[in-house]
């Protein structure tokens, strides 16, 4: 199965605000692997096929991989499980885990434009995506699976409009 999800630009359940032009998933590109609960001792959930940053936010792709033949049937396959709760509609929460490499208080101009952002403990202007989780609460609870139908809808390369209309 695949699926896209949002992180939105807004305060999450710490006080901080992450910017997604910030993002630096250099190394992470190189072992795109999405967890479960952000739980390193356990196999991947999925692997991200793309990150894409966009000015309401980033957005990324997950990919759960179908059972290998030669794996042990009586094993567990996170993936199938994974994918299994995204489409009951009961994992539709994303998570980042990431180093802040520059972090900030919210600017005076960024205040007037969304005051809410007074309220921020930090802005994370540069961080270092580390890895992004499958999870059930998301420390930011705009960080949401958006419906593939509605994005395959809109194309794309309106990927961000689809953010936008789809957004709680």
């Amino acid at each position: 199965g695949v699926q896209t999800c949002a992180l939105p630009i807004s305060i999450d359940r710490h006080g901080d605000v992450v910017l997604p032009g910030g993002m630096d998933d250099r190394h992470y590109a190189a072992n795109p692997v999405v967890t479960w609960n952000h739980d390193t001792a356990r196999p991947p959930a999925g692997r991200s096929a793309w990150r894409r940053v966009t000015s309401g936010g980033v957005l990324a792709r997950t990919v759960y991989p179908g059972r290998p033949a030669d794996l042990d049937g009586t094993s567990a396959w996170t993936p199938d499980l994974a994918w299994a709760l995204v489409r009951a509609g009961l994992l539709v929460g994303k998570s980042i885990g990431f180093l802040a490499t520059r972090t900030r208080a919210a600017t005076a101009a960024e205040i007037r434009a969304r005051p809410e952002l007074a309220r921020a403990r930090q802005v994370i202007s540069e961080w270092l995506l580390l890895e992004y989780a499958c999870v059930f609460l998301p420390a930011n609870p705009e960080t949401l699976v958006l419906p593939e139908n509605a994005i395959r809808a809109l194309g794309e390369r309106t990927l961000e409009l689809a953010w936008k209309r789809l957004r709680l």
